[in-house]
């Protein structure tokens, strides 16, 4: 499933109808509704009931928390590949998702993210990430965010050994100014949403992107090789891993290697 579209709502039965027949008329198909109702006391599980022959649509209601820690309860419930949050005062056109989708398709599909900190498609290094923290009474005071993009390349002169180029992967050369234009504001729509609590969120999103999510697959320690399945990434920054023989490791930083 490509979209986990996430209603958070309080009180408002009405426009969780009118958004839920708009999403009726969509013409891309793939996607699940996931309804949040927030301790709501005028609740909408009726009219969620009423789209079930027309929607996959899934209603849940839990105690008022408020709209952050309602959207991050609905990503822990969604299967989708990408996450859209949608108020319940939102009436999306009809080829709201066919866009989204086409401009995921402008590159390329098949990114994933290789933990910790880099970027691979179809097994190829296509950008790193290097962040460092200056700390002060033991709280991050700031920190500094370096992004490395191959975009245009055709020679590499590094010491990795399988970079790709995004011009490589699409065909053509790729404009730089729009590309950075569109990152920059997913990174500050990031940022906006982890200061309204929606960690969780933000966390499932990256899950969903790791690289070797699915599969055993070769690794490397300080004991030597072996295969493992991915399980999860902890919030500090831990990776986990089960082995062939069904035991849990964990790695921070440098500990483990994949072998490509």
């Amino acid at each position: 499933m490509q979209f986990s579209i996430i209603i958070p709502v309080y009180n408002r039965p009405q426009e969780v109808d009118e958004l839920l027949g708009s999403l009726c008329r969509q013409t891309f198909k793939d996607f699940e509704v996931v309804v949040v109702e927030d301790g709501s006391t005028e609740k909408c599980d009726t009219v969620c009931q009423s789209y079930a022959d027309r929607l996959p649509v899934n209603y849940h209601f839990k105690p008022n928390s408020g709209p952050g820690p309602s959207r991050n309860y609905g990503a822990e419930r969604s299967q989708g590949d990408y996450l859209i949050i949608l108020d319940s005062d939102v009436i999306v056109p009809d080829d709201y998702l066919e866009t989204i989708k086409q401009e995921l398709d402008t590159y390329a599909e098949g990114f994933s993210i290789k933990w910790p900190n880099d970027i691979y498609r179809d097994g190829r290094k296509i950008a790193g990430i290097l962040i460092e923290n200056d700390f002060m009474d033991q709280s991050i005071r700031k920190s500094i965010v370096g992004v490395g993009i191959n975009i245009n390349q055709d020679i590499f002169r590094g010491t990795a050994p399988n970079p790709v180029s995004l011009s490589q992967i699409t065909g053509r050369e790729v404009p730089l100014s729009p590309l950075l234009s569109g990152i920059m504001r997913r990174i500050a729509s990031l940022y906006d949403r982890l200061k309204t609590g929606e960690s969780e969120t933000i966390a499932q999103a990256y899950t969903a992107s790791v690289f070797r999510k699915e599969g055993m697959h070769r690794y490397k320690d300080a004991d030597g090789d072996f295969e493992a399945v991915f399980v999860k990434v902890e919030s500090d920054g831990r990776l986990f891993l089960q082995d062939s023989c069904g035991q849990l490791r964990n790695y921070l930083f440098k500990q483990v290697e994949y072998i490509l």
